[in-house]
């Protein structure tokens, strides 16, 4: 994290991708995490991911996409995986108080309580807050503004905080209006 004009912004390395296959609909593109891209007979590809064929753009195989097409003025929707928490109980997770550390409540303390009613409806309901593993979900970010672009270096500054820890892959989109 870095300060912009007094607001917090975030900095992303930005890899460039090679396009392997394309349908009607989704293009699939290939990327190596350990270096950008120079080009395709160069490259061993690591992982394949697939995106939406909503912007015309080169779609020949071996075509490789760069951060030159995107633009200052628009905002990027950006996706990642959170940071894993592992397993959580419902203090952590979902900020309970707890259970009074008084008399009668013996090693309980950072318990649940009770989870369900009397003999009627005699279950548990569907979506109670319970322990359990958290984090590590996927999270999409909207309408996010860049602060600077570097074409040479292929690093984007974009306002806010970002999902994941470092060295952590995002997938970036250029929001069209």
């Amino acid at each position: 994290m870095v300060s912009i004009n007094g607001r917090a912004a975030s900095v992303l390395d930005v890899l460039a991708c090679v396009i392997i296959s394309k349908t009607k609909t989704f293009i699939s593109l290939g990327y190596n995490s350990r270096r950008v891209l120079r080009g395709f007979r160069y490259i061993n590809i690591k992982k394949v991911i697939s995106i939406s064929n909503k912007k015309e753009i080169p779609n020949e195989f071996g075509s490789v996409l760069d951060i030159k097409d995107l633009n200052i003025n628009l905002t990027l929707n950006i996706r990642g995986r959170t940071k894993g928490k592992g397993f959580a109980g419902v203090m952590k997770r979902y900020g309970f108080s707890g259970l009074n550390a008084s008399h009668g409540v013996s090693l309980a303390h950072r318990s649940l309580g009770t989870i369900g009613s009397r003999q009627d409806p005699g279950r548990v309901w569907k979506g109670k807050k319970m322990a359990g593993k958290m984090g590590n979900t996927y999270i999409h970010l909207k309408l996010i503004k860049i602060a600077i672009i570097n074409k040479f270096i292929g690093r984007i500054v974009v306002y806010g905080p970002l999902p994941g820890g470092p060295n952590s892959i995002l997938h970036i989109q250029q929001q069209y209006y």
